[in-house]
Protein backbone atom coordinates (compact mmCIF):
# COMPACT_ATOMS: atom_id res chain seq x y z
CA UNK A 1 0.00 0.00 0.00
CA UNK A 2 1.33 3.58 -0.84
CA UNK A 3 0.40 6.44 0.82
CA UNK A 4 1.17 9.64 -0.54
CA UNK A 5 4.32 8.52 -2.35
CA UNK A 6 5.82 6.52 0.30
CA UNK A 7 5.30 3.08 1.62
CA UNK A 8 3.74 2.34 4.99
CA UNK A 9 6.34 0.43 6.86
CA UNK A 10 5.39 -0.74 10.82
CA UNK A 11 7.37 2.33 11.98
CA UNK A 12 5.57 4.80 10.24
CA UNK A 13 3.34 6.31 7.68
CA UNK A 14 4.48 9.00 5.19
CA UNK A 15 2.35 12.39 5.50
CA UNK A 16 4.54 14.16 2.04
CA UNK A 17 5.97 13.03 -1.03
CA UNK A 18 9.08 13.55 -0.10
CA UNK A 19 9.15 13.61 3.65
CA UNK A 20 8.34 10.25 5.69
CA UNK A 21 6.53 10.67 9.42
CA UNK A 22 6.79 8.61 12.18
CA UNK A 23 2.79 8.19 12.73
CA UNK A 24 3.15 8.15 16.46
CA UNK A 25 5.49 7.99 19.59
CA UNK A 26 7.43 5.38 20.81
CA UNK A 27 5.41 4.18 24.39
CA UNK A 28 6.22 1.23 26.87
CA UNK A 29 3.94 -1.24 26.44
CA UNK A 30 1.26 -2.16 28.36
CA UNK A 31 2.82 -5.40 29.49
CA UNK A 32 5.97 -3.06 30.74
CA UNK A 33 8.13 -5.49 28.59
CA UNK A 34 9.06 -4.09 25.57
CA UNK A 35 7.97 -1.07 23.29
CA UNK A 36 4.73 -0.22 21.15
CA UNK A 37 4.35 2.59 18.36
CA UNK A 38 0.63 3.03 18.19
CA UNK A 39 -0.19 -0.31 19.47
CA UNK A 40 2.08 -2.23 17.26
CA UNK A 41 5.10 -3.82 18.82
CA UNK A 42 8.57 -1.89 18.15
CA UNK A 43 11.68 -3.81 17.40
CA UNK A 44 14.76 -1.73 18.77
CA UNK A 45 17.43 -3.36 17.08
CA UNK A 46 20.47 -0.66 14.87
CA UNK A 47 23.55 1.13 16.36
CA UNK A 48 25.35 3.51 17.53
CA UNK A 49 27.17 6.60 15.89
CA UNK A 50 29.75 9.31 16.98
CA UNK A 51 29.98 12.43 15.09
CA UNK A 52 26.80 12.43 13.82
CA UNK A 53 25.68 15.76 14.36
CA UNK A 54 28.70 17.42 13.97
CA UNK A 55 28.19 16.19 10.40
CA UNK A 56 24.93 17.60 10.37
CA UNK A 57 26.29 20.92 11.11
CA UNK A 58 28.71 20.89 7.89
CA UNK A 59 26.79 23.29 6.43
CA UNK A 60 26.75 25.55 8.93
CA UNK A 61 30.37 25.55 9.88
CA UNK A 62 33.54 24.80 7.78
CA UNK A 63 34.29 21.55 8.56
CA UNK A 64 34.83 17.92 7.21
CA UNK A 65 33.20 15.93 10.06
CA UNK A 66 33.24 12.90 10.51
CA UNK A 67 36.91 12.50 10.00
CA UNK A 68 38.23 9.55 8.52
CA UNK A 69 35.25 9.14 6.20
CA UNK A 70 34.75 9.31 2.29
CA UNK A 71 31.38 11.22 3.00
CA UNK A 72 31.00 13.85 5.24
CA UNK A 73 28.77 16.77 6.22
CA UNK A 74 25.04 16.08 5.49
CA UNK A 75 26.04 13.58 3.12
CA UNK A 76 27.46 11.47 6.14
CA UNK A 77 24.21 11.72 7.46
CA UNK A 78 22.22 10.91 5.01
CA UNK A 79 24.19 7.90 4.43
CA UNK A 80 24.06 6.12 7.92
CA UNK A 81 20.64 6.52 8.21
CA UNK A 82 19.59 5.43 4.51
CA UNK A 83 21.84 2.51 5.42
CA UNK A 84 20.17 1.67 8.76
CA UNK A 85 16.71 1.89 6.99
CA UNK A 86 17.44 -0.65 3.90
CA UNK A 87 18.99 -2.85 6.68
CA UNK A 88 15.96 -3.40 8.41
CA UNK A 89 16.89 -1.78 11.52
CA UNK A 90 14.60 0.77 12.95
CA UNK A 91 16.98 2.93 16.01
CA UNK A 92 20.09 4.49 15.94
CA UNK A 93 21.69 6.29 18.93
CA UNK A 94 23.72 9.55 19.14
CA UNK A 95 24.65 12.02 21.08
CA UNK A 96 22.63 15.40 20.93
CA UNK A 97 26.15 17.59 20.89
CA UNK A 98 29.22 17.85 19.10
CA UNK A 99 31.70 15.67 20.73
CA UNK A 100 35.35 16.44 19.23
CA UNK A 101 36.91 20.08 20.00
CA UNK A 102 36.33 22.10 18.39
CA UNK A 103 32.71 21.76 17.48
CA UNK A 104 31.40 21.83 20.96
CA UNK A 105 27.79 22.85 21.02
CA UNK A 106 27.99 25.28 24.01
CA UNK A 107 30.11 28.00 24.43
CA UNK A 108 32.28 28.94 27.51
CA UNK A 109 29.76 30.48 29.48
CA UNK A 110 27.11 27.63 28.79
CA UNK A 111 25.29 28.94 26.21
CA UNK A 112 24.15 26.82 22.96
CA UNK A 113 25.51 27.12 19.80
CA UNK A 114 23.10 27.57 17.04
CA UNK A 115 24.57 26.02 14.42
CA UNK A 116 25.30 23.18 16.24
CA UNK A 117 21.93 23.24 16.82
CA UNK A 118 20.95 23.29 13.46
CA UNK A 119 23.39 20.23 13.03
CA UNK A 120 20.76 18.34 15.49
CA UNK A 121 17.80 19.93 13.54
CA UNK A 122 19.10 18.26 10.62
CA UNK A 123 19.85 14.77 12.07
CA UNK A 124 15.80 14.58 12.88
CA UNK A 125 15.22 15.79 9.79
CA UNK A 126 16.59 13.49 8.14
CA UNK A 127 15.56 10.47 10.08
CA UNK A 128 12.10 11.18 9.36
CA UNK A 129 13.11 11.01 5.99
CA UNK A 130 14.45 7.84 6.10
CA UNK A 131 11.83 6.31 8.78
CA UNK A 132 14.47 6.36 11.82
CA UNK A 133 14.31 6.59 15.39
CA UNK A 134 16.67 8.44 17.33
CA UNK A 135 17.88 7.73 21.27
CA UNK A 136 19.44 11.15 21.69
CA UNK A 137 22.20 11.22 24.95
CA UNK A 138 21.40 14.79 26.48
CA UNK A 139 25.18 14.85 27.78
CA UNK A 140 28.39 12.69 27.90
CA UNK A 141 30.52 11.89 30.82
CA UNK A 142 33.42 11.17 28.66
CA UNK A 143 33.38 13.31 25.26
CA UNK A 144 36.02 15.99 25.04
CA UNK A 145 33.25 18.30 23.83
CA UNK A 146 29.92 19.15 25.50
CA UNK A 147 30.58 16.35 28.40
CA UNK A 148 30.29 16.23 32.33
CA UNK A 149 34.14 18.12 32.46
CA UNK A 150 33.38 21.17 29.54
CA UNK A 151 29.75 22.08 31.97
CA UNK A 152 32.44 21.73 35.52
CA UNK A 153 34.98 23.20 33.88
CA UNK A 154 33.12 26.79 32.47
CA UNK A 155 33.01 27.20 35.91
CA UNK A 156 36.11 26.38 37.76
CA UNK A 157 35.24 23.25 39.20
CA UNK A 158 36.46 19.50 38.59
CA UNK A 159 34.14 16.85 37.14
CA UNK A 160 32.16 15.91 40.71
CA UNK A 161 30.66 18.86 40.95
CA UNK A 162 28.57 18.39 37.82
CA UNK A 163 26.64 16.42 39.87
CA UNK A 164 26.56 18.35 43.13
CA UNK A 165 27.04 21.98 42.43
CA UNK A 166 23.80 24.26 42.03
CA UNK A 167 25.54 26.52 39.44
CA UNK A 168 26.89 23.58 37.44
CA UNK A 169 23.35 21.51 37.76
CA UNK A 170 21.45 24.77 36.48
CA UNK A 171 23.95 24.98 33.39
CA UNK A 172 22.75 21.37 32.02
CA UNK A 173 19.63 22.11 32.80
CA UNK A 174 20.06 25.13 30.68
CA UNK A 175 21.50 22.99 27.91
CA UNK A 176 18.81 20.37 28.35
CA UNK A 177 16.34 23.10 28.05
CA UNK A 178 17.77 24.67 24.36
CA UNK A 179 17.58 20.73 23.22
CA UNK A 180 14.11 19.79 24.87
CA UNK A 181 12.23 22.93 24.08
CA UNK A 182 13.59 23.87 20.38
CA UNK A 183 11.65 24.27 17.31
CA UNK A 184 13.58 22.15 14.36
CA UNK A 185 14.37 25.24 12.22
CA UNK A 186 14.61 23.12 8.93
CA UNK A 187 10.88 21.21 9.74
CA UNK A 188 9.19 23.65 12.20
CA UNK A 189 8.21 21.21 14.56
CA UNK A 190 8.67 21.23 17.77
CA UNK A 191 11.29 18.56 19.37
CA UNK A 192 8.94 17.59 22.04
CA UNK A 193 6.30 17.39 19.02
CA UNK A 194 8.17 15.35 17.08
CA UNK A 195 7.85 11.66 17.45
CA UNK A 196 11.32 10.65 15.48
CA UNK A 197 12.45 10.96 18.62
CA UNK A 198 12.17 7.58 20.24
CA UNK A 199 13.98 8.98 23.82
CA UNK A 200 16.23 10.68 25.18
CA UNK A 201 19.22 9.77 27.89
CA UNK A 202 19.90 12.03 30.90
CA UNK A 203 23.90 11.36 30.15
CA UNK A 204 25.54 8.84 28.78
CA UNK A 205 27.83 6.60 31.63
CA UNK A 206 27.34 8.70 34.50
CA UNK A 207 30.60 8.24 37.17
CA UNK A 208 30.57 10.16 40.02
CA UNK A 209 33.41 8.32 41.74
CA UNK A 210 33.89 8.17 45.62
CA UNK A 211 30.66 10.57 45.69
CA UNK A 212 28.79 10.63 49.43
CA UNK A 213 25.81 8.20 48.72
CA UNK A 214 23.05 8.55 46.65
CA UNK A 215 24.72 11.79 44.85
CA UNK A 216 24.58 10.09 41.81
CA UNK A 217 20.66 8.61 42.39
CA UNK A 218 19.42 12.22 43.58
CA UNK A 219 21.18 13.96 40.36
CA UNK A 220 19.28 11.70 38.62
CA UNK A 221 16.03 11.96 40.23
CA UNK A 222 16.22 15.82 40.07
CA UNK A 223 17.02 16.12 36.32
CA UNK A 224 14.24 13.23 34.81
CA UNK A 225 12.17 15.02 36.79
CA UNK A 226 12.69 18.89 35.03
CA UNK A 227 13.31 16.77 31.55
CA UNK A 228 9.71 15.26 31.98
CA UNK A 229 8.53 18.75 33.06
CA UNK A 230 8.93 19.59 30.05
CA UNK A 231 8.25 16.84 27.48
CA UNK A 232 5.84 14.16 28.60
CA UNK A 233 5.53 12.67 24.90
CA UNK A 234 8.86 11.06 25.14
CA UNK A 235 10.87 8.05 26.75
CA UNK A 236 13.18 8.78 29.08
CA UNK A 237 16.24 6.72 30.40
CA UNK A 238 19.50 7.05 32.18
CA UNK A 239 22.05 6.19 29.99
CA UNK A 240 24.20 4.08 32.32
CA UNK A 241 26.75 1.26 31.87
CA UNK A 242 24.73 -0.76 35.52
CA UNK A 243 26.60 -1.02 37.94
CA UNK A 244 25.25 -2.35 40.81
CA UNK A 245 24.99 -2.80 44.77
CA UNK A 246 23.32 -6.07 44.71
CA UNK A 247 25.67 -9.03 45.76
CA UNK A 248 24.41 -12.53 45.13
CA UNK A 249 26.69 -15.24 44.88
CA UNK A 250 26.98 -16.78 41.08
CA UNK A 251 25.23 -13.92 39.29
CA UNK A 252 27.54 -11.20 37.83
CA UNK A 253 26.15 -7.52 38.01
CA UNK A 254 29.75 -5.49 38.30
CA UNK A 255 32.47 -6.25 36.45
CA UNK A 256 35.71 -8.25 37.63
CA UNK A 257 34.05 -9.62 41.00
CA UNK A 258 30.57 -10.50 42.50
CA UNK A 259 30.59 -7.64 44.97
CA UNK A 260 29.54 -3.94 45.11
CA UNK A 261 33.03 -2.59 44.98
CA UNK A 262 32.24 -0.82 41.01
CA UNK A 263 29.17 0.37 42.16
CA UNK A 264 30.44 2.41 45.25
CA UNK A 265 33.59 3.85 43.38
CA UNK A 266 31.34 4.81 40.25
CA UNK A 267 28.18 5.86 41.68
CA UNK A 268 25.90 4.04 39.87
CA UNK A 269 23.42 1.87 40.96
CA UNK A 270 21.36 -0.28 38.58
CA UNK A 271 18.14 -0.57 40.21
CA UNK A 272 17.71 2.60 42.31
CA UNK A 273 18.64 4.73 39.09
CA UNK A 274 16.04 3.38 37.21
CA UNK A 275 13.01 3.02 39.76
CA UNK A 276 11.78 6.23 39.44
CA UNK A 277 8.74 6.62 37.97
CA UNK A 278 9.88 9.49 35.61
CA UNK A 279 12.54 6.63 34.27
CA UNK A 280 10.72 4.96 31.59
CA UNK A 281 12.95 2.03 30.58
CA UNK A 282 16.77 0.81 31.87
CA UNK A 283 19.91 0.43 29.75
CA UNK A 284 23.02 -1.26 30.51
CA UNK A 285 26.07 -0.80 28.50
CA UNK A 286 28.91 -3.38 28.01
CA UNK A 287 32.54 -3.20 27.65
CA UNK A 288 34.22 -6.34 28.17
CA UNK A 289 37.43 -4.58 26.96
CA UNK A 290 37.71 -1.62 28.58
CA UNK A 291 36.98 -2.65 32.36
CA UNK A 292 39.70 -5.08 32.01
CA UNK A 293 42.24 -2.42 32.19
CA UNK A 294 40.89 -2.20 35.60
CA UNK A 295 39.89 -5.36 36.49
CA UNK A 296 43.07 -7.10 35.48
CA UNK A 297 42.19 -10.88 33.81
CA UNK A 298 40.24 -10.60 30.72
CA UNK A 299 36.68 -10.79 30.86
CA UNK A 300 35.35 -13.37 28.46
CA UNK A 301 32.35 -14.29 26.69
CA UNK A 302 31.00 -16.22 29.62
CA UNK A 303 31.32 -12.88 31.36
CA UNK A 304 29.46 -11.37 28.67
CA UNK A 305 26.61 -13.47 28.58
CA UNK A 306 26.29 -13.56 32.61
CA UNK A 307 26.43 -9.57 32.67
CA UNK A 308 23.20 -9.49 30.09
CA UNK A 309 21.35 -12.37 32.25
CA UNK A 310 22.20 -10.38 35.78
CA UNK A 311 20.68 -7.32 34.51
CA UNK A 312 18.14 -9.19 32.81
CA UNK A 313 17.01 -10.43 36.23
CA UNK A 314 17.15 -6.39 37.48
CA UNK A 315 15.18 -5.40 34.63
CA UNK A 316 12.47 -7.94 35.87
CA UNK A 317 12.24 -7.20 39.34
CA UNK A 318 12.05 -3.30 38.51
CA UNK A 319 9.11 -4.53 35.45
CA UNK A 320 10.73 -2.09 33.20
CA UNK A 321 11.83 -2.92 29.13
CA UNK A 322 15.49 -3.54 29.40
CA UNK A 323 17.84 -2.65 26.54
CA UNK A 324 21.83 -3.19 25.80
CA UNK A 325 21.99 0.45 24.42
CA UNK A 326 26.10 -0.19 23.62
CA UNK A 327 28.49 -3.16 23.21
CA UNK A 328 31.37 -4.09 21.48
CA UNK A 329 34.24 -5.82 21.38
CA UNK A 330 37.86 -5.43 20.12
CA UNK A 331 39.40 -7.52 17.50
CA UNK A 332 37.35 -8.75 14.28
CA UNK A 333 39.43 -11.67 14.38
CA UNK A 334 37.29 -12.64 18.19
CA UNK A 335 34.21 -10.51 18.03
CA UNK A 336 31.32 -12.59 16.14
CA UNK A 337 30.66 -14.44 19.04
CA UNK A 338 30.42 -11.53 21.40
CA UNK A 339 27.57 -10.14 18.75
CA UNK A 340 26.10 -13.54 18.17
CA UNK A 341 25.62 -14.23 22.15
CA UNK A 342 23.97 -10.65 22.20
CA UNK A 343 21.27 -11.05 19.76
CA UNK A 344 20.70 -14.50 21.40
CA UNK A 345 19.81 -13.53 24.52
CA UNK A 346 17.55 -10.70 23.37
CA UNK A 347 15.70 -13.38 21.40
CA UNK A 348 15.24 -15.70 24.14
CA UNK A 349 14.53 -12.83 26.84
CA UNK A 350 11.76 -11.48 24.11
CA UNK A 351 10.31 -14.95 23.41
CA UNK A 352 9.64 -15.50 27.53
CA UNK A 353 8.34 -12.47 28.13
CA UNK A 354 10.80 -11.00 29.77
CA UNK A 355 13.12 -7.34 29.94
CA UNK A 356 15.45 -7.52 27.74
CA UNK A 357 13.64 -6.45 24.57
CA UNK A 358 16.48 -4.55 22.21
CA UNK A 359 19.98 -4.11 21.66
CA UNK A 360 22.31 -1.37 19.31
CA UNK A 361 26.07 -2.29 18.88
CA UNK A 362 28.90 0.46 18.71
CA UNK A 363 29.40 1.47 15.99
CA UNK A 364 28.38 1.46 12.80
CA UNK A 365 31.54 2.85 10.36
CA UNK A 366 30.25 3.42 6.27
CA UNK A 367 32.27 1.49 3.51
CA UNK A 368 35.89 3.08 3.64
CA UNK A 369 35.60 5.10 7.03
CA UNK A 370 38.72 5.14 9.15
CA UNK A 371 40.10 5.54 12.27
CA UNK A 372 43.28 7.36 12.10
CA UNK A 373 43.66 8.49 15.58
CA UNK A 374 43.95 4.96 16.62
CA UNK A 375 47.21 3.90 14.61
CA UNK A 376 47.24 0.71 16.01
CA UNK A 377 44.30 -0.36 13.59
CA UNK A 378 43.45 3.06 12.10
CA UNK A 379 41.30 0.93 9.38
CA UNK A 380 37.84 1.75 11.03
CA UNK A 381 39.17 1.65 14.58
CA UNK A 382 38.29 -1.15 17.36
CA UNK A 383 34.87 -0.91 17.26
CA UNK A 384 34.13 -0.17 13.83
CA UNK A 385 31.64 -2.45 12.51
CA UNK A 386 31.20 -1.70 8.44
CA UNK A 387 28.15 -3.06 6.19
CA UNK A 388 30.40 -6.32 4.53
CA UNK A 389 31.18 -6.99 8.29
CA UNK A 390 29.95 -10.43 9.99
CA UNK A 391 28.94 -8.56 13.23
CA UNK A 392 26.71 -6.68 10.50
CA UNK A 393 25.20 -9.45 9.28
CA UNK A 394 24.50 -10.58 12.39
CA UNK A 395 22.32 -7.62 13.44
CA UNK A 396 20.86 -8.01 9.95
CA UNK A 397 19.60 -11.73 10.66
CA UNK A 398 18.59 -10.36 14.13
CA UNK A 399 16.76 -7.97 13.05
CA UNK A 400 14.40 -10.13 10.62
CA UNK A 401 13.93 -12.67 13.54
CA UNK A 402 13.23 -10.08 16.23
CA UNK A 403 10.38 -8.48 14.16
CA UNK A 404 9.06 -11.70 12.32
CA UNK A 405 8.87 -12.92 16.35
CA UNK A 406 6.94 -9.71 17.74
CA UNK A 407 4.42 -9.37 14.86
CA UNK A 408 3.85 -13.13 14.15
CA UNK A 409 3.10 -13.49 17.59
CA UNK A 410 1.15 -10.38 18.38
CA UNK A 411 -0.77 -11.31 14.66
CA UNK A 412 -1.77 -14.89 16.47
CA UNK A 413 -2.72 -13.59 19.74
Amino acid sequence: MRLSGCLTTIIGICISSDVCRAAGFVAVSPQKNGFVVDSAPFPVVGFNVWEIVEAGACVEIDCEQPSGSPVVGRQYVDEVLSHARAAGFTTVRAFAHGVTPPYTSMDSQGQPIESMLVGLDYLLYAASVHEIRLILSLVSNWTPAGGVDSFAGNLGYDHNAFFQEPDVKSAYKTWVSSVVQRNNTITGTAYSEDPVIFAYNLINEPVCRDCPPYTLQNWIKEMASFVKGMDRNHLLTVGEEGYSSLYEEGVVYNPGSEDNRWADSFGQDFLTDHSFDTIDFATTHLWVDNWKEETGPELDLDFFTQWIDGHTQMADRLGKPLLLEEFGKKGRDVRDPFFAAAYDAVLDSVKRNRSLVGSLFWEFYVDGQRADWYPDDPDRGPWGVTASDVPHILTQEFAASLTSHLFNDTSSS
